[in-house]
C-alpha cells in the first residue's frame, strides 16, 4: 500500500471515529423542566412535572401525532402520546431518580398526564404527577426527585424558578430548593412535622 493510500485511509479513519463520537456523545433531545411539589396533612403527596421539550423534538412529536395539523393535542392524540411515553421510559424510570434521605425510592408510574403545544415558544410540553405518598415525620425527610439519563440522549434542565411547593398542612414544615449533585441541579423538598 502506498503511503498516499495509507495516509488517506488513516484520516478517513479518524473522520469516521469523529462523526461517531459526536454523534454518541452529545444530547440528542433537550428537555427544561419544572417540579411542583403538594403537601398534604400526611406528608409529600406526590410531586407535579413539567417537561418542555426543545423545539427540533416538538417537530418530531407534532408529526407523530398532531393526526389533523390544527396545532393542538386532542384527547386522542394525548392517549397516544401518554402510551408511547411510558413505552418509551418506563424500562428507563422515566429517567426518574428518587432519594429519600439519601436512599433510593421507587420510582411510581406517572398519572394524571396531559401533552400540549406551546405556539408562542413553538415547543411541546407533558405535565404529569409522581404520587409519593411519603409520610411526615418529627425528623425532618429529604426528597430528592430529579431526572437524569446515564446515556446522555437526553440532557436535563431545571432552574431555580422553576421549583416551587404548596403546603396544604398547618402542621407540617415544608420547602424546596435546588442541591448540586454530581452534574445536575437536584430539587429537594424537605419535610417536617411540628408535633
Amino acid at each position: 500500500m502506498k503511503q498516499s493510500q495509507l495516509t488517506r485511509l488513516v484520516k478517513f479513519g479518524f473522520f469516521v471515529l469523529l462523526l461517531t463520537s459526536l454523534g454518541f456523545g452529545h444530547a440528542h433531545i433537550f428537555i427544561d423542566y419544572k417540579v411542583h411539589a403538594c403537601v398534604d396533612a400526611n406528608g409529600l403527596d406526590g410531586v407535579f412535572v413539567n417537561w418542555t421539550f426543545d423545539r427540533m423534538f416538538t417537530q418530531f412529536i407534532q408529526k407523530e401525532f398532531d393526526k389533523n395539523n390544527d396545532q393542538k393535542l386532542n384527547k386522542e392524540e394525548q392517549k397516544a402520546i401518554y402510551q408511547k411515553f411510558c413505552a418509551d421510559y418506563e424500562k428507563n424510570e422515566f429517567f426518574t431518580v428518587i432519594k429519600v434521605n439519601g436512599k433510593k425510592y421507587s420510582v411510581p408510574k406517572p398519572i394524571k398526564f396531559s401533552a400540549r403545544i406551546m405556539k408562542e415558544h413553538e415547543t411541546v410540553a407533558y405535565t404529569f404527577f409522581l404520587p409519593l405518598k411519603l409520610k411526615a415525620t418529627k425528623k425532618k425527610t429529604d426528597v430528592q426527585v430529579y431526572f437524569f439519563d446515564p446515556v446522555i440522549y437526553v440532557a436535563f434542565t431545571v432552574m431555580p424558578k422553576d421549583v416551587s411547593i404548596q403546603n396544604k398542612a398547618q402542621n407540617i414544615q415544608a420547602s424546596i430548593r435546588l442541591k448540586k449533585v454530581k452534574y445536575t441541579n437536584c430539587p429537594t423538598i424537605s419535610i417536617k412535622t411540628d408535633s
